[in-house]
């Protein structure tokens, strides 16, 4: 047929079996990583201020979850889980409350009114992030000025002794493929998920230990394109943060750190209280698999390094190198990834940075705006430590947001060397683990209705005051 109907039809048709082949196929054998594939960088517009008022945004309000049904239903913010108060007991810098606690804030705060928000993973538009919360198991996108909205639910999550859904990475090839990379606990193991646009989270290495005092979960993505997992303690708790302290001293590889501690070391399975490395199916890729490929079976191994007491960070530093952020005895570690390694007992050049617990310890790390950012364990700020271009620190530490949003956890460096937050502050004076918290230099901070929060800073913290420029 030549008539312009028929060309019309023909275009029709076309364009139909191309929609057709428009999904993300699960399978490995179907998918392979292309050397074209771009990074996930952009050209970031920094977050415009919103002021904040008590509407909910045209994106659609609440964020929606299936019930018991398999239904989606509208939650509600909870605008009455305080402990003994009714207000929080300081607003956040730049204004009072709204009305509505969990309407949209004004930046810095870009999400308020969450459930122990834990995993976190800016996006490349530079506005927006993906956030995990630890005990719903729920992933969300949150954005300046807008409702959060429900990404996905991963089931089965088991939240006792502080474990639940504890990590989140984007794909090395996020702008192409979309896929997310989480870190559970259930009752019975820990679990690296997938997952794919418009698909179900799919399972992609299970069987690490769980169910110990420290379930670990930290993962991050390598320079490499690999995923780099700290896991937790197995049955039985492994010797944890609580263990034994090392002699002597750790002066910080790069000749930047302070005394450092030693610790106990894996107890359990091999991947106890260890480092893990796969690639982005899950395909073990650790020292043992990179040391051999021509031995077969459990040489192909997923450790990387092992002796960690209680791994709770995990971060990129200059030159494609990582960083954990290890409970130790006296202090909390900042430690250098070797392949191989063994880090029962810190010997000079393990410890990048230690934070003392006298100085709040630490949780979380990030390297931004050739910094080093730490969140404290039992302080209301993040650390800040000028990084030389050759290698180790200059400078003395420098606070950021101290007292301002409470006891800040996650921190993760976003498109545009912006810093990404969230806080911990509910329940009020208990730590991560569930057990109590030690308030050190500052009382633990009483939760207020809009707890817990998102933050986001720009390159170098606002100029070090904590705010938005």
């Amino acid at each position: 047929m030549t008539t312009p109907a028929a060309c019309l039809l023909s275009c029709v048709v076309a364009a139909w079996a191309l929609a057709g082949c428009a999904s993300f196929p699960d399978s490995p054998a179907d998918f392979s990583v292309q050397p074209h594939l771009t990074p996930n960088v952009a050209s970031v517009v920094p977050p415009t201020p919103v002021a904040a008022t008590g509407t909910t945004s045209s994106e659609g309000g609440a964020p929606t979850q299936p019930d018991g049904g398999g239904q989606a239903t509208t939650r509600t913010p909870d605008t009455t889980r305080t402990t003994g108060t009714t207000a929080p007991t300081e607003p956040p810098a730049g204004g009072t409350e709204a009305s509505d606690p969990c309407a949209p804030p004004a930046l810095p705060v870009v999400a308020v009114c969450l459930d122990d928000p834990w995993g976190l993973a800016p996006l490349p538009d530079g506005q927006s992030a993906l956030v995990g919360e630890r005990t719903s198991g729920r992933i969300l996108t949150v954005a300046a000025g807008q409702q959060p909205r429900l990404v996905a639910t991963i089931a089965g999550v088991d939240a006792s002794r502080g474990g639940g859904l504890l990590g989140i990475a984007l794909s090395p090839y996020y702008v192409e493929d979309s896929l997310v990379y989480a870190y559970v606990t259930t009752a019975t193991d820990a679990r690296i998920v997938r997952i794919a646009p418009k698909g179900e989270p799919k399972v992609i290495v299970s069987g690490l230990p769980a169910g110990g005092a420290h379930p670990g979960g930290a993962i991050a993505f390598g320079s490499d394109g690999l995923l780099y997992v700290a896991t937790g303690s197995g049955d039985g708790g492994g010797s944890g943060g609580a263990g034994s302290s090392g002699g002597g001293s750790s002066a910080g590889g790069s000749g930047g750190g302070k005394s450092g501690a030693g610790g106990s070391g894996a107890a359990g399975s091999a991947e106890a209280l260890s480092v893990l490395r796969f690639d982005t199916f899950g395909k073990p890729a650790g020292a043992g698999a990179r040391a051999t490929t021509s031995t077969p079976g459990d040489a192909k191994t997923a450790v990387v390094a092992t002796g960690f007491a209680d791994p709770t960070g995990i971060c990129p530093i200059p030159g494609g190198r990582i960083a954990v952020v290890d409970h130790r005895g006296t202090g909390d570690a900042l430690i250098l990834v070797r392949d191989g390694a063994d880090y029962r007992t810190l010997a000079d050049g393990d410890t990048l940075w230690t934070f003392g617990v006298g100085d709040g310890g630490a949780s979380d790390c990030a390297v931004s705006d050739g910094a080093l950012l730490a969140t404290g364990r039992t302080t209301q700020r993040v650390t800040r430590i000028q990084m030389r271009s050759g290698g180790g620190f200059s400078g003395e530490p420098e606070a950021l947001l101290d007292r301002e949003y409470g006891l800040l956890r996650t921190v993760v460096t976003g498109p545009g060397e912006q810093a990404w937050l969230t806080t911990a502050n509910r329940p009020a004076g208990i730590g991560y683990d569930g057990a109590a918290r030690d308030p050190g230099p500052a009382p633990p901070r009483t939760p207020g209705p809009s707890d817990d929060r998102v933050i986001v800073l720009p390159p170098g913290g606002g100029g070090g005051d904590g705010g938005v420029d």
